[in-house]
């Protein structure tokens, strides 16, 4: 399996560690001498070139650390998902929900069973896949959604798990935990409720633009005394056979960022409205700013670091200290 990753990461965590480890005061006059852009909104600055050579692959997984969600692109007309889950003692969907004209409709299968879902009747991009029941499932339950570019001819879903066919490349699939890191409890999903159908609908719009690079650059501000750190998002925008209309894009936040803004842990501000798709990572909240390809977050820490920092004259009444500056 071929991967790729391209988020560029790093200045901010350069910055973190500047800002820990503390600055002189001739450091900070220096950096902000050096410093020729000002204040401002978050305006677009350029983005990163993402070469998609993965696209003539046979198969690519393309994961993000800026969105839940993988983007796997096959070029090749078969695609096979939740594949030898066994090997993990799991096994394999045994729901799936889909969007038909006459509404949604929901598939269960059996242990042992095959279902052939109706492809030809598809109505929408997504489709959401869960395990109650299954092995390995017995007190929590995670489902997935799985997003189409290309309408599959032909989709078996059985106890090997998922296998799409189509007369042409399939493209590019989106697959994500529907609710990230919490467990879920399925059991009352007959029919399944309105909150999850938007929230399906919701991430098959957002997943049109995926974030795919962030390119992250830092500006010093003597007059406000704060640090802005600028995020500079690329994006890979796909159509579908649904011809979906995407949503806004959602220019993520740092986790732990997420996690110091709703605690309200750590001064700071952010260049647009956050919003929070109620998703929660490994690493935080899933948080962002709507409708732009950038954000900017400023923390007004400079006055706090320069003084904690500040050099002190030594204390010469202290004849060991006199004494230890004299040899200097």
């Amino acid at each position: 399996m071929a991967g790729a990753r391209s988020t560029r990461l790093g200045t901010k965590m350069v910055l973190a560690a500047w800002l820990a480890s503390g600055c002189t005061t001739k450091t900070l006059i220096a950096v902000q001498e050096q410093t020729s852009r000002q204040g401002g909104n978050c305006s677009a600055v350029g983005g990163i070139t993402v070469d998609r050579t993965w696209e003539s692959a046979p198969l690519a997984v393309v994961s993000s650390e800026l969105s839940p969600a993988v983007m796997v692109h096959t070029s090749r007309p078969q695609l096979s998902l939740f594949d030898h889950m066994g090997d993990w003692g799991l096994g394999a969907p045994t729901h799936v929900a889909l969007s038909t004209p006459q509404g949604i409709k929901t598939l269960d299968r059996a242990a042992g069973a095959s279902l052939d879902l109706p492809v030809s009747t598809i109505a929408e991009s997504w489709m959401l896949f869960w395990f109650r029941d299954a092995a390995g499932f017995t007190t929590w339950d995670c489902p997935w959604l799985v997003v189409w570019q290309h309408r599959p001819t032909q989709l078996v879903l059985d106890d090997t798990g998922l296998t799409a066919h189509s007369a042409a490349p399939l493209g590019y699939v989106a697959m994500m935990p529907l609710y990230g890191h919490a467990k879920q409890d399925t059991s009352g999903w007959t029919p399944l409720p309105n909150s999850v159908i938007e929230r399906c609908r919701s991430w098959a719009k957002a997943l049109r633009e995926y974030p795919i690079a962030v390119d992250e650059t830092f500006r010093l501000d003597p007059s406000t005394k704060g640090v802005t750190i600028h995020s500079q998002f690329t994006w890979l925008s796909t159509e579908d056979d649904w011809q979906t209309l995407p949503s806004a894009r959602l220019a993520p936040l740092s986790p732990s960022l997420g996690l110091a803004l709703q605690g309200q842990r750590m001064p700071m501000s952010v260049s647009g409205p956050v919003t929070d798709p109620e998703l929660f990572t490994s690493f935080g909240p899933y948080l962002g700013v709507a409708d732009t390809d950038c954000h900017e977050v400023t923390f007004p820490v400079l006055d706090y670091v320069t003084s904690t920092e500040k050099e002190l004259d030594p204390d010469v009444s202290s004849p060991i200290v006199a004494s230890a500056l004299s040899s200097i």
